[in-house]
């Protein structure tokens, strides 16, 4: 979302609070003139007739307008109570909202690190495991070396010529032959 879309964004949540916010105001305004004309006109009534049952009916409507008043007090508290859940509600969902975004950065770089680390460690074991492997062939090799010359079926037949050249040598010398 763009920044000036943020801005309508919020520009129009402020215009839509503002007049939900005028509605309630108008509609407890409307109901406090009523309540206020109504005892007012049943004031002037009173004045006009000025007996005894008269002032008694006007005192019932005056605890009347009173526990009115005091339902009206009673309903803006409910209102007030109920707009403000609403809007801790709303914080309280942003405020969730910011702390798992923050959240998942922080776990992000993380695993990012953790990865770094774990190719690392990957490229480091396949060169030590390389290594281990040439010196493994090489020491084969030697090894194999060695067997072919000192132990291997080959060694046996140098060894049976070499005994034969000297034998027939030690019979060339037993019959007179020198070795030029």
């Amino acid at each position: 979302m763009t920044i000036a879309a943020r801005g309508a964004y919020s520009k129009f949540q402020e215009k839509r609070d503002l007049i939900y916010k005028r509605a309630i105001y108008n509609h407890f305004k409307l109901k406090h003139d009523r309540d206020k004309t109504l005892v007012l006109k049943l004031s002037n009534m009173a004045q006009s007739y000025d007996n005894k049952g008269l002032q008694s009916a006007f005192q019932m409507i005056k605890n009347f307008a009173t526990a009115k008043k005091n339902v009206f007090a009673q309903s803006q508290s409910l209102s007030t109570r109920n707009l403000a859940n609403a809007l801790l509600k709303v914080y309280r969902r942003k405020l969730l909202s910011h702390y798992t975004h923050l959240r998942r950065q922080v776990f992000g770089n993380k695993v990012v690190e953790m990865k770094k680390k774990l190719m690392f460690a990957h490229f480091i074991s396949a060169s030590t495991r390389d290594a281990f492997m040439r010196w493994k062939s090489k020491a084969l090799f030697a090894q194999t070396v060695v067997e072919v010359n000192e132990i291997g079926p080959v060694v046996e037949e140098v060894l049976d010529k070499q005994m034969e050249v000297q034998n027939l040598q030690k019979l060339m010398a037993d019959e007179g032959f020198t070795n030029h």
